[in-house]
């Protein structure tokens, strides 16, 4: 077959499209950045739109255990069977260790590490439990943590201060090289409330996080923007702050602080279905990628790799052709939330790409990848079928 050939894309019929994501109408609040857009990282993100921890889709992203062979703070005993997927939700339960004052509790942590510059957000609803609900980042040596969502969720009369005050943290942690016991904790903590002093646990909310750099660090609460840390106000035995790579980890947690003094989650809550499970909805995660004017995109500085052709697209569809023979190459279609909308790899230099992969007119970002090459170029779409 002439590799010139034209190949024509349909959505649904040779093209696999990648269905659109829970958040996908959510825009990222947080600013990549002049001359950046922001691109979903897949082997993060998570819909929990499946069932059960044994499908694929839960396998290639998380572990449901911590990161290593600590069982938890206080009370705590991480246990493999205390999370779930299922209608549309990660599922993290608690339960009581019988015979014994321990809480199991569900933990899942992310396969890799993720390093700054990324946003990242969850859709959470925290349980109601004198427990914490906890969304948040640890690096492999225990040196560096993020809290995106700290909060004791629980109904008991002399709680509510804790359940309408969850708390966004960092923690910079000097460590006993032998022992790993902690020498010192350089951190700060600040406290979020909802209008009305409305409990967190009461629904669901987006918990997010823009880990900038090292010494900028903002927080987001259903998209707002919140306190931000930085180099001004945090500490560091070392002076290189939150610096690590770090893994995801969502769970439940007993805290010594509370439990040395009495606050245990009794039989009863800990038994009541209502009240045992934190539910999350989503979580994504986006890296900042140059965008346009930049040299990632289609120009003469890159030998003209690739044109697009008409383009604004007023057209049923739109040539991308390739001039030079890289092979095979990754086609990619983002909105300009960088969530992908089409994802497909080919061998051909000319492409005729039809219109229907558009949800409505507006800007797009077309990404061509090859093994050791990336370009982005802006697609603006003014008609369609």
């Amino acid at each position: 077959m002439n590799r010139f050939l034209i190949l024509s894309i349909f959505v649904g019929y040779v093209l696999t499209a990648t269905q659109a994501q829970d958040w996908s109408e959510i825009p990222v609040p947080a600013d990549p950045g002049d001359g950046f857009i922001w691109e979903l990282a897949d082997n993060y993100s998570d819909d929990f739109n499946y069932a059960g921890k044994a499908s694929e889709e839960f396998t290639s992203k998380w572990n449901h255990k911590y990161h290593n062979a600590w069982t938890g703070p206080g009370l705590t005993e991480w246990n493999s069977n205390h999370s779930d997927v299922a209608d549309g939700n990660l599922i993290i339960t608690v339960s009581r260790k019988q015979g014994t004052d321990k809480v199991l509790c569900g933990v899942i942590t992310s396969k890799t590490k993720l390093i700054y510059p990324i946003y990242m957000e969850a859709k959470i609803k925290a349980s109601n439990q004198v427990l914490s609900s906890n969304f948040w980042l640890l690096s492999e040596d225990d040196t560096r943590e993020l809290d995106i969502l700290e909060v004791y969720g629980g109904d008991r009369d002399d709680q509510t201060w804790f359940a309408q005050r969850m708390s966004t943290n960092f923690h910079i942690f000097e460590r006993d090289p032998k022992s790993n016991a902690i020498l010192n904790n350089f951190d700060d903590q600040t406290h979020h409330t909802l209008p009305g002093l409305e409990p967190w646990r009461n629904d669901f909310h987006r918990y997010g996080v823009y880990w900038k750099s090292p010494t900028h660090i903002t927080f987001y609460i259903d998209g707002e923007e919140k306190n931000t840390f930085t180099d001004v106000n945090m500490e560091s035995y070392d002076d290189n702050y939150i610096d690590r790579e770090m893994f995801m980890i969502i769970d439940t947690e007993d805290h010594a602080w509370r439990s040395d003094q009495g606050l245990v989650a009794t039989n009863e809550e800990l038994a009541d279905e209502s009240k045992n499970k934190m539910l999350v909805d989503w979580v994504r995660v986006y890296k900042p990628i140059e965008g346009e004017d930049t040299k990632a995109n289609f120009t003469n500085k890159e030998k003209n790799f690739a044109e697009v052709y008409p383009n604004p697209i007023q057209s049923n569809s739109f040539f991308l052709h390739l001039n030079e023979n890289e092979g095979s190459v990754r086609i990619s279609i983002m909105n300009l939330y960088g969530n992908i909308m089409s994802s497909f790899i080919s061998n051909n230099k000319i492409m005729n790409i039809d219109t229907r992969i558009f949800a409505k007119s507006g800007l797009y970002i077309l990404r061509v990848e090859t093994d050791e090459k990336s370009y982005t170029h802006k697609l603006l779409v003014r008609k369609l079928h």
